[in-house]
């Protein structure tokens, strides 16, 4: 079910909003897959109160995409023992800014946009064409790193801290939701 006609859509009505409202969305519509692998998990939603707008539901739902690939990128620096300096993205998502900017101050980095939304096609054309000589790899290395979007962090680590509290709470109460 779709509920807006486009990504932009989207995020005007979550910038409809300074902020969620301290609504919180665990998407669990069918589990929740990595780092947490509970197939008894169901989504919901937290907070709500007779103030929230369809503005503070969507910004966190958009936020909870942030919340899960944060918790995931920490969990692999934790288990590699490695810390990343920068994430670099692709996707219909990455046109939605608020969101490229939320998943750069959750994860406090950088959050590089690639200049091609689909790169996975884009990457076997690449190979075709450096192996054809169509393209040099250092042409191609600089055409692409000079159209990159970058997000920087600009949350406060008190408020970084505090939605992560909050979304760290909000999981576990997803669990046990499906009998299976």
């Amino acid at each position: 079910m779709n509920f807006f006609s486009s990504a932009s859509e989207c995020e005007t009505v979550a910038r409809s909003v300074p902020n969620n409202g301290d609504v919180i969305v665990v998407p669990a519509f069918s589990g929740l897959l990595a780092p947490y692998w509970r197939a008894d998990a169901r989504g919901l939603i937290l907070g709500i109160t007779q103030q929230t707008t369809s503005g503070h539901i969507t910004r966190a739902t958009l936020e909870s995409v942030a919340h899960q690939v944060t918790t995931v990128v920490n969990e692999i620096e934790r288990t590699m023992n490695l810390q990343l300096q920068s994430l670099q993205v692709d996707g219909g998502m990455t046109k939605n800014t608020l969101l490229m900017q939320t998943q750069a101050d959750y994860l406090n980095k950088c959050v590089e946009v690639s200049p091609v939304e689909e790169t996975t096609a884009f990457g076997a054309a690449i190979c075709a064409a450096l192996a054809l000589g169509v393209w040099k790899r250092q042409e191609l290395e600089q055409r692409l790193q000079s159209r990159r979007i970058k997000f920087t962090p600009a949350m406060k680590s008190s408020d970084r801290d505090r939605v992560r509290r909050q979304w760290a709470e909000a999981v576990p109460k997803t669990f046990g939701w499906a009998k299976l």
